[in-house]
């Protein structure tokens, strides 16, 4: 039974891709006139449109379990979900040099930084658009840029604080508690807050009771920060081992470590490793070239330290507060078990596997 609710709600993502991707698509139609302009949209656009998006289900399983009906009717909402997401991801490769922004001397990584600026800015003008071509009345459409607007705040202010939690600041905090508060608080709202806004705008287009759309935010903002910190923990997967390298995008392995980010799993290895384990961590940070055995040495600090168990076990925290909260307030249909399934991602996922068998 579980297998076969995980098989449908694969397919249910597959089908959700399958109408909204070209609804995001044809909001860039017009920049492909200009192919040197269109190259600024043009990786971060394949990337997402290669695989199905997570927020987009979120919101179209908020709008069906509240008992919403013709789900794509609300495609250039979902569409906009995904829209505003790849606005945020252009900031964030800034913010974390993702996609090698910032690489080559400095002439070109300043065409590479402003290209991305001016990439974020039209592409949150987009999803201001998908969101006007919804045929739905003003006040609903009020109440989903507001929400949108709101969200936006939280999330920038949630990176400031993740740009500025960085490892040098570890004796700061006194005891793990006091380093939690600040963490719990950066996730929350750099993470929960968009996740809440993708589940609680389905919510409002499928009808929801004021109950139900309440309950449908606090869900989503679990499952958002719990899945933010359970990818702290997975950026130490190793990933698998293919022809061109080590593993995944080799500039993207530990990527947080090596942009000084001090997150709950750095904060374990610092607080609880030998001098050897804090070593092999710290050698990481701004590492821009690291070698594999230096890669390793990291990732067995994870294991070695006991930080892997004890963080999977405070990640549980999220998953097992979220479905009871779903359970409390969503009879069983097969959109609960769907959402149960997507719940269950804060836990197990491909990188905290690839990290567990690391140990072994």
């Amino acid at each position: 039974m579980i297998t076969e609710t995980k098989n449908l709600y694969h397919k249910y993502m597959e089908e959700t891709a399958r109408v909204v991707n070209p609804e995001i698509e044809s909001y860039f139609l017009e920049y492909k006139k200009d192919k040197d302009f269109f190259r600024i949209f043009e990786p971060l656009l394949k990337k997402r449109l290669k695989f199905p998006q997570l927020r987009t289900v979120i919101s179209r399983l908020s709008f069906e379990i509240v008992g919403g009906k013709n789900w794509k009717r609300i495609a250039p909402i979902l569409a906009a979900m995904e829209i505003h997401n790849m606005y945020l991801y252009l900031h964030n490769w800034i913010f974390d040099n993702k996609n090698s922004i910032w690489s080559g001397d400095l002439k070109e990584t300043r065409k590479k930084i402003n290209g991305v600026t001016i990439a974020a800015a039209i592409t949150r003008e987009i999803y201001s658009d998908a969101i006007d071509k919804l045929d739905i009345s003003p006040t609903q459409k009020l109440e989903i840029e507001r929400n949108f607007r709101k969200s936006i705040k939280e999330t920038y202010h949630g990176q400031f604080l993740d740009i500025n939690l960085t490892i040098d600041r570890f004796n700061e905090f006194k005891t793990e508690k006091d380093f939690l508060k600040l963490y719990e608080l950066k996730s929350k709202i750099l993470s929960g807050s968009f996740y809440s806004l993708s589940g609680y705008i389905g919510a409002i287009l499928g009808g929801a009771s004021k109950k139900q759309k309440e309950a449908i935010k606090e869900i989503c903002q679990l499952f958002g920060t719990g899945l933010h910190i359970s990818n702290d923990l997975g950026d130490f997967a190793p990933p698998k081992k293919t022809k061109s390298t080590f593993g995944k995008a080799y500039q993207d392995q530990l990527a947080d470590i090596r942009e000084n980010r001090l997150t709950f799993p750095v904060f374990s290895v610092l607080k609880n490793g030998s001098q050897k384990e804090k070593d092999a961590l710290l050698k990481m940070v701004d590492n821009s070239n690291p070698t594999e055995k230096e890669l390793s040495e990291a990732i067995k600090a994870i294991h070695s330290t006991g930080t892997f168990s004890y963080c999977k076990k405070y990640i549980r925290g999220y998953y097992e507060n979220a479905e009871k909260l779903l359970h409390e307030n969503f009879e069983k249909t097969k959109e609960r078990d769907l959402f149960s399934v997507m719940l269950s991602v804060i836990r197990s996922n491909k990188f905290l596997t690839e990290l567990r068998k690391f140990k072994n």
